[in-house]
């Protein structure tokens, strides 16, 4: 038989574990129901919450800042081992030479593997193929394409336009040391009106990734003096939806307007064998060639005057 004293004791624990379940219980209900009242839920969604968020990211921001700083310096070092002589080890501009390891507006390793908008390779030869009078690259950057076809195209006069001086002046360096200056036209701005002074409707080829710029550039005016020229141009839509169907329409009477999609960097270090980034992990070789850059669509215009 338990002690009377004892039973007591036992009938007081499970009273009071009750009585706080009980209280749990009631403060839960409270609180839940406190918080469905709108204006009670913004006010603590704008204080108390951001916070939470701001003091978690200033504790993790030093370690992320870290992280990001040391794979950026593994990736130079990786790339300055590699890539010594600063020159394009495959693709179509394969030996093309690079004043040093700067580029504008991308990544300059994936221009040095070769590997720069792989997706547009094809497109690229059979422009190389073509027979052009002048070259017009809109948004040369430091002169990736634009010198890389005045050196595959000894026979064409090519123009580089960009409103960054910087990359003018890497334009011209890289003009320079790859034999091309006396070839390369360097200009700050090029508009519709001058783009059809340039063309003077002969065969041309224009390249154009001028960031979003694309609709007045390629107006329903422009196209008149373009029908003999072939075009690629980068399109921008994240910046206007109605840019790719604007000059899809502008030129789909007089060219064969085909479009290009990028495809998933993860698929690309798969796809792309180098020699010189084969003996590297795949996360390394995916760190390398990552251009940092969100999907594309580009429009290869074919003039059908010239087409076969």
């Amino acid at each position: 038989m338990m002690d009377p004293h004892a039973q007591r004791n036992k009938h007081s624990v499970v009273a009071a574990a009750k009585s706080i379940m009980n209280i749990k219980f009631a403060i839960t209900r409270a609180t839940s129901r406190f918080l469905q009242i709108p204006a009670i839920w913004t006010f603590i969604n704008a204080t108390v919450i951001r916070l939470a968020d701001y003091l978690a990211f200033a504790h993790q921001h030093p370690h992320t800042v870290r992280g990001l700083r040391e794979a950026h310096e593994q990736e130079q070092a990786s790339l300055q081992s590699l890539f010594a002589d600063k020159r394009v080890a495959s693709g179509p501009f394969r030996g093309m030479a690079y004043p040093n390891f700067q580029s504008c507006g991308s990544q300059i390793a994936p221009k040095l593997i070769g590997s720069y908008e792989y997706e547009l390779h094809g497109i690229i030869e059979q422009c190389l193929d073509a027979d052009y009078r002048r070259i017009i690259d809109i948004g040369c950057a430091e002169g990736y394409y634009a010198v890389g076809f005045a050196i595959r195209k000894p026979d064409a006069q090519v123009i580089a336009a960009d409103t960054s001086p910087t990359a003018r002046e890497l334009c011209a360096a890289m003009a320079t040391i790859n034999g091309v200056a006396d070839r390369l036209t360097t200009f700050d701005t090029i508009d519709s009106r001058a783009l059809i002074s340039l063309v003077a409707d002969e065969r041309c080829l224009v390249l154009s990734d001028c960031e979003g710029y694309e609709k007045q550039l390629f107006t329903q005016e422009t196209s008149r003096h373009l029908t003999h020229s072939d075009l690629l141009i980068e399109c921008h839509d994240y910046k206007d939806a109605s840019i790719t169907p604007t000059i899809v329409a502008a030129f789909s009477d007089s060219h064969i307007v085909t479009k290009i999609y990028s495809q998933d960097e993860y698929f690309r270090p798969h796809q792309y064998a180098d020699e010189r980034t084969a003996n590297l992990t795949f996360a390394a070789r995916r760190a390398l060639m990552t251009e940092k850059r969100g999907p594309m669509v580009w429009l290869f215009c074919r003039s059908r005057s010239d087409s076969h």
